[in-house]
């Protein structure tokens, strides 16, 4: 794997294993978009990959990681190939992944200034202002992050409390937490918190550090999903960070 994301070839496929499902069925299905797309030798090599990091889904956002050094050295015509096939890839899955959404995020903000790249998915969003945004951001982390409703209203309660603001009454209720999970919403909230100020950027990253802390417990999505805001924010993760 180490060896994959170093190569130039592989390191594409290292993306495309990354954005296999765990269902066989629905897997296979997208193994043929890409060998139709890149043949045979390549899809096996995918699926080969896949297999590997399978097991071990808390290592998917470092393998990531290691590979976008050698990703950003290709064409960006390349890398925009490598965004419309995640995007085709990620279309079959039945029910939308948290971690699809952090790879392509992540494929666009690490090459964000090589255009074409990679582009953001999802239906087209209303803009939004940066107070709805934090709360739009903190409700999705802390859906995202439970299973229970009570947990959820927790952790979103935390995440306000540490920027110093209350819950109000059109606040989410979080009945059930995946009512209140909208990738697409997200999306329009990370967009319009990455102009604010550095200063604020840290307050919003810190309150989402007690949004994710506040059941003392850290599921991989939640550091996959932590990482991914530091990163779109711009925002150097704080010294006291352990997840």
């Amino acid at each position: 794997m180490y060896h994959a994301t170093r190569s130039h070839d592989s390191s594409l496929l290292v993306a495309v294993a990354l954005a296999l499902s765990s269902d066989e069925a629905t897997r296979r299905q997208q193994l043929a978009i890409v060998e139709r797309q890149l043949g045979a030798t390549r899809a096996d090599l995918a699926r080969r990959l896949f297999d590997e990091i399978a097991p071990s889904a808390e290592l998917r956002l470092p393998v990531l990681e290691l590979a976008l050094p050698t990703l950003r050295q290709r064409p960006r015509e390349q890398l925009a190939y490598l965004s419309e096939l995640l995007v085709r890839v990620q279309e079959l899955e039945k029910t939308p992944r948290l971690f699809d959404f952090v790879l392509v995020r992540v494929l666009k903000t690490y090459l964000n200034d090589l255009p074409g790249a990679a582009r953001a998915t999802g239906r087209a969003e209303p803009p939004l202002d940066s107070r709805s945004a934090v709360r739009v951001l903190l409700a999705n982390v802390a859906a995202f992050g439970s299973e229970s409703a009570g947990s959820a209203r927790a952790a979103y309660e935390a995440g306000l409390a540490s920027v110093g603001w209350r819950v109000e009454p059109a606040d989410p209720t979080f009945e059930p937490p995946a009512a209140a999970r909208d990738l697409a919403r997200l999306d329009a909230a990370l967009a319009a918190l990455a102009s604010i100020r550095p200063r604020e950027k840290e307050r919003v990253l810190r309150g989402v550090l007690a949004a994710i802390r506040a059941d003392a417990r850290t599921a991989t999505e939640e550091r996959e999903l932590f990482r991914l805001i530091a990163g779109v924010l711009e925002c150097p993760l704080p010294p006291d960070v352990v997840l």
